[in-house]
């Protein structure tokens, strides 16, 4: 049966009830609308769990009839402390589920991180040994997150002189890249006017975010070009 059948008996239930005005029919409609406004969220099966429970002294509640007699107070404390020990227990149930679901997003993660590094591994080696057989490298196959992935396996290195020596060169570069595209018809003019700005901060010594960006990017690419030449 459920709480809206439920519902519409202890409503029939009342009507004849409060005909006879006995005290103990007029707790049970008291006892019956208190449920129904402030626990309409429990179902059938929680409130015979709740008063199990209660039964075998599990819920935390101070709940007591006096001289055997029942009354609204009682059941009021019965369901507030199962609606307690059923949150907790949703918690803790929804919490170990997250805490599960991470695990196996990381556990994923790091299977595709590892599915990954074999494939730059893979086409590195390839790059390298078709260079070496024929002396021409395809630089439009190289990425610049290879870089990354290439120096954690061991697959490439650089002492930090060589490193520090790279990457004046790829800022040098992508200063010629800007002056190039201020005199290329490809950009419009607001994006030369871009240009132009972020030049005029690099002569004078200063940032400038696209700037550094393309030169992180050039440093990438060429710390595997160099790797291979």
């Amino acid at each position: 049966m459920g709480l809206a059948n439920t519902y519409t008996q202890s409503r029939f239930v009342e009507a004849e009830f409060i005909k006879t005005g006995s005290p103990t029919q007029l707790i049970f409609i008291a006892a019956s609308n208190m449920v129904q406004n402030k626990f309409a969220d429990l179902s059938e099966f929680d409130l015979v769990e709740a008063f199990e429970m209660y039964a075998a002294q599990q819920l935390d509640t101070d709940a007591k009839t006096f001289y055997g007699k029942f009354d609204v107070n009682v059941l009021g404390k019965i369901l507030a402390a199962y609606k307690k020990f059923k949150n907790k227990v949703v918690f803790h149930y929804e919490k170990e589920l997250q805490l599960e679901q991470g695990r196996k997003e990381s556990e994923l993660k790091d299977e595709l991180n590892a599915k990954t590094a074999a494939d730059v591994a893979k086409k590195y080696q390839i790059l390298k040994d078709t260079y070496q057989s024929t002396g021409i490298l395809d630089e439009s196959k190289i990425y610049a997150f290879w870089a990354k992935i290439l120096l954690e396996a061991n697959l490439i290195s650089y002492t930090d002189e060589q490193k520090a020596e790279i990457w004046e060169q790829a800022k040098e570069q992508s200063k010629a890249e800007l002056a190039k595209s201020v005199l290329s018809d490809n950009y419009s003019s607001a994006q030369k006017v871009a240009f132009k700005k972020a030049l005029k901060l690099i002569s004078e010594g200063k940032s400038d975010d696209s700037h550094y960006l393309n030169s992180k990017k050039i440093y990438s690419k060429l710390l595997i070009i160099k790797s291979i030449l």
